[in-house]
This record gives C-alpha cells, structure tokens and sequence, in this order.
C-alpha cells in the first residue's frame, strides 16, 4: 500500500507540472476494476479463476493534435488483488498485480460543447508481479497489453471512461536440473474509470 501511495503521489507531482505546458495534456485517472477473468495455462491445460475488485490509478501524458485527437503515453499502477479459486496455486491467499505502461490515443467525437464523447485505446506492455502464494518459488514476467473504451470529456476537466482491457504475462520455474517449466497468464477485464484531465 506504501508502493502505490508514493507512485500516485509522483504521478500528481508529474501531471501538475505537465499540465502548465501549451497544448499538453496531463490526465490523472482512477479505476474501478470489475472482477475478471483470470486464466492460467500451463502444460496445455488452462485454468479459469475469477478475481476480485481492483482499484487502479494512473497517469497519462499527452498532446493534442490540432484539437482532432490526442495522442501520448500512460503509466498504470494496479493495487494487489487477490484470486477467489485458490486452487490453482501454491497457497491460499494468492494476489497479483499488473503495470501496464502503454500509449493512447483518444479521438474526440465532437469538436465542441459542455459534454464531449470520445473513443480511446491503449497499446503496450504490462509488467506482472505476484506473492509467493500464488508463484511458489517461479519468477514473473510481463505480457501484451491493450485496451479499448469509450467514455466523455466534461467540460474538458473531469473524464469518464468504460474499458475493455486484455493483460498477459508469464511464471517460469526451475528445479534444482535446470529444466525449466512456464506457466502463462491472462486477464481480460472492464473497467470504469473517472479522470481529472490538466
């Protein structure tokens, strides 16, 4: 909780400062994320897991392109979460986390007005960290990452957002041999999201 509590607290101080820049957007967001689909495959057999509620800020930097869409980068930071099904993993309070970082691009709908709907997308990596309870002693590694939403830019401040987010990544593991084993991740999920563009 201290991790996310300093890396909220660095993205505000990032997207202040940001947001004095002419024609730069800095957009300070936080998710809700519903419970999702979590899927292990290792060996050729594929789990499914249902997780629970995640929250999830993030920071967005970006440009606007002659006022018709904005395009930049994000940087996510999802709170652990834990899994319901326990029994696919090494113990029983198995929690993860993703980070995704990514570009995005938003496409305003219209070009003026007090409520402007928007379509937006994210494209990148995601890094993926979990305990012990649900990797053993393996290692983790991150995955592809995207998204899609739609959502509306209210008076040009304050931003609502739906996404649909797909996020991937890899335990590995290897006995005392050298054999090594793998086992990979996905998670497909919705999120609603409610930001304060600067």
């Amino acid at each position: 909780m201290k991790n996310s509590v300093l890396c909220f607290s660095i993205m505000m101080l990032i997207a202040l400062s940001m947001g004095a820049e002419e024609r730069t957007i800095a957009q300070i967001n936080l998710g809700l994320d519903l419970p999702a689909t979590h899927s292990t495959s290792e060996g050729g057999d594929t789990d499914g897991s249902t997780t629970q509620l995640g929250i999830s800020p993030s920071l967005e930097l970006m440009y606007s392109v002659d006022e018709r869409y904005i395009m930049g980068f994000g940087f996510e930071y999802q709170i652990d979460r834990e899994i319901d099904d326990e029994e696919n993993f090494a113990g029983p309070s198995p929690a993860y986390r993703f980070i995704p970082v990514y570009a995005t691009a938003k496409i305003p709908l219209l070009s003026k007005g007090p409520v402007i709907p928007e379509i937006n997308g994210h494209l990148g990596y995601s890094f993926f960290a979990a305990n012990a309870d649900y990797k053993g002693d393996g290692d983790t590694k991150g995955g592809f990452y995207f998204a899609l939403g739609a959502g509306a830019a209210i008076k040009d401040l304050i931003i609502i957002d739906a996404l649909y987010r797909e996020l991937s990544g890899e335990v590995e593991w290897e006995n005392r041999y050298g054999d090594k084993s793998e086992m990979s991740v996905k998670q497909i999920q919705i999120t609603l999201q409610v930001g304060v563009r600067l």
